[in-house]
């Protein structure tokens, strides 16, 4: 399912809820997203400090939920390219950090559109009862959304009490990462410990803002992972196992993008409160419990498209670093086109050619494909 589609059908149904969970005015939520958007990414380090009243409740449940799950499904759409994806009959779950539910839903969303999978077992786990207690009230309405039904269980409490082992076809932390562990060593260990949960050919997925120091701790613990020889294995983003090339500047940071437009209702209260309506941004890695063979084959937008007069431009990571590819408007042609609609996280295959860093001008006769991070499976 499309995340927009589900964004739509949950803020609908979520509007016609129960009065404790009734939605305020429009002006009143823009109000509320907006000091809440401040927190999360100016002053993030009151995160922990400050007891969330109702209004910043209403805004998690009526803005930032809807609007954020398509990150973990967009994720898994990418992963699912490379056939990385488990889909068991009923996947099992632990959602950590799992606060409303938006992980899990993004994970419903995207196996709602893969034959054979009945049903999800979630696990959440959050040291807010509050917020578990509004996420059994949003996954009850799983199957009048169009997901599959969701059984789920929630733990309140700290990680210390997660059990020793487990079997989980995918362990969800969306955006909580930061809050878990203080730098990159602790980061890395907690996700080798939390890996060693997983079942065969599961997925590790990680999750956090697009911010600059987010981002970059996010890259460095995925730096320090894939030079590790032993588990957990990096699956994604990545399209390679070299160390990342853009660690050497300190302004580079490597994220994603899930692009379409919000729906009308949550674009008109993400506009009131300075936020964009389209094109959101986030971060992620994706690690496993056995080795795999990444393809190496193509390379990752990692740039905005960069235009200036008379020509584009686009940044790209590859096996052998990065390169900017330019082409000229004059040179435009149906073999070279795919670079148009290319953003972040976006792949890119240049025919009969391997990529080199550097720079590379793309002439009209040199032909280039290219796949977007969503992958090809609508429903």
């Amino acid at each position: 399912m499309k995340p927009a589609d589900l964004a739509q059908r949950l803020s609908e149904s979520l509007a016609q809820g129960t009065k404790e969970w009734a939605p305020p005015g429009e002006a009143a939520l823009a109000v509320a997203v907006a000091e809440l958007s401040e927190l999360y990414t100016r002053r993030r380090e009151a995160l922990t400090r400050e007891v969330p009243g109702k209004a910043h409740r209403m805004a998690r449940m009526h803005f930032f939920l809807p609007r954020d799950l398509g990150k973990v499904s967009h994720a898994l759409e990418t992963l699912a390219q490379e056939q990385l994806v488990p889909h068991p009959a009923h996947p099992r779950i632990l959602d950590l950090g799992a606060g409303l539910g938006a992980s899990s839903l993004g994970a419903a969303a995207y196996f709602e559109g893969v034959a054979g999978v009945e049903g999800l077992s979630v696990e959440a786990w959050d040291t807010d009862a509050t917020a578990l207690e509004a996420m059994e009230h949003v996954l009850r309405r799983a199957p009048a959304l169009g997901l599959p039904p969701i059984a789920l269980t929630t733990h309140t409490g700290s990680l210390a009490r997660l059990p020793a082992t487990g079997a989980y076809d995918l362990i969800l932390a969306g955006l909580v990462l930061n809050e878990l562990a203080d730098d990159v060593e602790a980061r890395a260990d907690l996700l080798t410990r939390l890996s060693a949960r997983l079942a065969p050919g599961g997925v590790l997925l990680v999750v956090e803002p697009a911010l600059r120091v987010e981002t970059r701790a996010l890259m460095a613990v995925r730096d320090r992972l894939a030079a590790h020889p032993g588990p957990p294995y990096v699956l994604g983003p990545c399209l390679h196992g070299a160390p990342c090339p853009m660690m050497s500047r300190e302004r580079d940071w490597c994220h994603g993008e899930l692009r379409g437009e919000l729906p009308p209702a949550l674009a008109r209260v993400a506009a009131a409160a300075g936020l964009r309506r389209s094109r959101l941004t986030y971060a992620w890695l994706a690690l496993g419990p056995e080795p795999t063979a990444l393809s190496g084959r193509g390379a990752r937008v990692v740039s905005g498209p960069l235009r200036s007069k008379g020509k584009l431009e686009l940044d790209v990571c590859h096996a052998d670093g990065l390169t900017r590819v330019m082409r000229l408007d004059r040179e435009l042609s149906p073999q070279n086109a795919a670079l148009d609609d290319c953003g972040r996280g976006d792949r890119l295959w240049l025919e009969g050619a391997e990529w080199t860093a550097g720079r590379l001008r793309l002439r009209s006769g040199m032909e280039l494909s290219g796949g977007t991070a969503a992958g090809t499976r609508e429903s």
